[in-house]
């Protein structure tokens, strides 16, 4: 069953590989101009921080319609909530692995081909990699300079491996929160998250916790927080009532 509705569900496979693949594609494209006619001698590895943040959204957006759609339906088709809340989150899962793949995959592919695709597009003749000295720089010998004009600079900007797993079950978790929110309360849910916003914005000038950093309270705080909220979730969805 979980196969058919993967099969049923392959535009959504097609949506997410697009979006990554679009934001990839659209990267390089514009690195490549900036490599190529701008003459400075440097770029950016970029793929590692932006395509993972890029699969997130995407992975909440999907998590939280199929849980507010997907489960919906398939308790009108006679399912078990227990069931339909396994097929849906096997869906998601499923989507999940996916856009987050893709992201690591081409993070990899990036490292691995673009900076001698950029030495190639700049003339240059070696790479030098996380050393890019500040621009302009004054004083070089003309020995120096004639050095310069050989390297081509890259600087690496990238998330550690653990945070793509992270990103994809943290915004797992916030999508099957909000899509449990919607197929319990509807429209009105969107009061909870806007009073959410407001206190995650609000809380650190509110409380008089000021002689601790933001990461010693707010990042634990929120954790416990998304954590509370998704086994409620899970138990409204185990206990949901049957839509006409």
């Amino acid at each position: 069953m979980l196969k058919k509705l993967i099969r049923l569900n392959a535009d959504d496979l097609l949506l997410c590989g697009g979006v990554v693949g679009g934001v990839f594609l659209l990267l390089h494209i514009i690195t490549a101009i900036a490599v190529r006619f701008s003459g400075e001698g440097s770029s950016l590895l970029l793929s590692g921080v932006l395509l993972p943040i890029t699969a997130g959204i995407l992975i909440l957006f999907v998590s939280a319609a199929h849980v507010a759609v997907t489960f919906d339906q398939a308790l009108r088709f006679g399912r078990t909530r227990l069931h339909a809340l396994g097929l849906t989150l096997g869906v998601t899962g499923f989507l999940s692995l996916f856009s987050m793949g893709l992201a690591a995959l081409l993070a990899v592919l990036e490292r691995f081909f673009a900076p001698r695709f950029w030495l190639w597009l700049s003339a240059r003749e070696y790479i030098v990699m996380d050393d890019i000295p500040p621009i302009p720089v004054i004083g070089w010998s003309s020995g120096e300079a004639a050095l310069r004009a050989k390297q081509l600079f890259i600087e690496d900007f990238a998330l550690a491996w653990w945070w793509f797993p992270l990103i994809a079950l943290g915004c797992m978790a916030f999508g099957i929160i909000i899509g449990a929110m919607l197929q319990r309360f509807g429209g009105k849910s969107l009061w909870i998250f806007w009073a959410a916003w407001l206190l995650v914005c609000f809380a650190p000038q509110l409380l008089p916790w000021k002689q601790y950093t933001i990461v010693d309270w707010l990042f634990p705080l929120l954790g416990l927080f998304l954590l509370a909220a998704l086994l409620w979730s899970i138990w409204s969805l185990l206990h949901a009532v049957v839509k006409n």
